[in-house]
């Protein structure tokens, strides 16, 4: 059945998706969007479940492009097929939470702004982490980069009333695309150009990184794999490891641009273990473990130490002592 959606025509306004294998929750988002948009626009890059029926059923417009190994080309080809006065741009696992009723109101008012909703982002743990992200675009500004796309306009960015759900990063979500990232990150890298002096790419690899090797795990074990995973990246990659924390610091709390904090999994081990009832952790010790983990990142990073070093293996059984596995 289609949702009904408002009319007015003072200006168009286009809901505007990339999808592929989205049946789980396309319908949801759809729903969601549907009552204050004017059209909802539909790209899809090869779904093989019932994406583009379901998307058709609700109304969307559907079209089909081969992936390109590129989210920005990918979202710049639906916002051409759009063509509408303004984009709301959102992807299939975000649903519309509260302030649709105030969108078509801001669109019509904004002169020279870009819209940044704000999106809650499910996480493991039961816990949701908040960012506002640039979601409501005027026609003529697109996107740059392979993977972790970001909008790019001299236009200045304004915090609208909009909320957005997110539960792209749960487990069951993270696994059946874990390693669609990496590829598009080191191909970017590759390349060489100028996207690769933005912090958020070299920390979206870290947090690819530590997710795939924290996967599965749960309290002691995830927190000493996700400190490994650490000090690997530092060891392999330490220009990126630098250019990760330039900006961000070792103690941010929310995510920056959509782009997950590497500490995710650290802080949801620490909770665990604060918690548990069987034996709990004190939070000076965790602090001090991991403390002790960014250091040693740090220095090899540097060039002051290496990975093989005594030192690390010595830090490391001093500051998990109690902690990790096997310690």
């Amino acid at each position: 059945m289609k949702v009904a959606r408002v009319t007015r025509n003072a200006i168009e306004i286009a809901a505007v998706l990339i999808v592929r294998n989205e049946e789980r929750c396309i319908a949801r988002c759809l729903t969601s969007v549907a009552p204050w948009v004017d059209r909802m626009v539909v790209l899809d890059t090869g779904s093989t479940d019932d994406t583009v029926a379901i998307a058709q059923e609700l109304g969307a417009e559907v079209h089909h492009l081969p992936w390109p190994d590129s989210f920005a080309e990918a979202r710049n080809h639906a916002l051409a097929l759009a063509d509408a006065d303004w984009n709301l741009i959102i992807d299939a696992d975000e649903w519309i939470i509260d302030g649709g009723e105030g969108l078509r109101d801001w669109c019509e008012s904004a002169a020279d702004l870009l819209g940044c909703p704000c999106i809650h982002n499910e996480a493991e743990g039961a816990t949701v982490q908040r960012s506002w992200m640039t979601r409501v675009i005027p026609r003529g500004v697109f996107y740059e980069g392979r993977v972790r796309e970001q909008v790019v306009s001299v236009l200045p960015r304004y915090r609208i009333a909009l909320d957005i759900g997110h539960d792209g990063d749960l487990a069951p979500q993270l696994e059946r695309k874990k390693d669609r990232y990496a590829p598009l990150l080191l191909a970017d890298i590759a390349d060489g150009y100028e996207r690769l002096s933005r912090p958020d790419q070299a920390l979206a690899l870290l947090a690819q990184r530590s997710q795939k090797a924290t996967a599965g795990l749960k309290g002691k074990e995830r927190l000493h794999a996700s400190a490994m995973a650490y000090i690997d990246f530092a060891a392999a990659e330490p220009r990126l490891f630098h250019l990760a924390f330039s900006r961000f610091g070792s103690d941010d709390k929310t995510e920056k641009d959509g782009v997950p904090s590497a500490f995710t999994q650290l802080r949801l081990a620490v909770a665990e273990l604060q918690n548990d009832p069987a034996k709990p952790v004190d939070p000076d010790t965790l602090a001090l473990a991991w403390a002790v983990a960014h250091g040693i990142a740090s220095l090899i990073s540097d060039g002051m130490w290496k990975k093989n070093d005594p030192r690390v293996a010595a830090a490391l059984r001093l500051s998990f002592k109690g902690i990790a596995p096997g310690k």
